[in-house]
């Protein structure tokens, strides 16, 4: 999960948390500001815009299908 995700970045809501002692809460100013640095550079460079699932005028890269109810009842009786 760590490949994935990363290594800790902050513990928040530590108030609610089971057992003693509880964990102090840590790293939410730097997980805003973060947050914060990633969308006003994603704006300002455009990078917002590109999508793996949509071309650059917002229409789907493929056409979705509606599948008809014997398609739908078919593909729940396989799983």
């Amino acid at each position: 999960m760590n490949d994935d995700f990363g290594s800790k970045v902050a513990i928040v809501n530590t108030d609610t948390a089971l057992g003693m002692p509880k964990p102090q809460q840590r790293g939410l100013l730097g997980v805003i500001a973060r947050f914060i640095w990633i969308v006003i550079t994603s704006r300002l460079s455009g990078r917002y815009k590109k999508s793996a699932l949509f071309d650059a005028s917002g229409l789907p890269v493929v056409a979705p299908k509606i599948l008809s109810t014997e398609e739908l009842a078919a593909l729940k009786k396989a799983v």
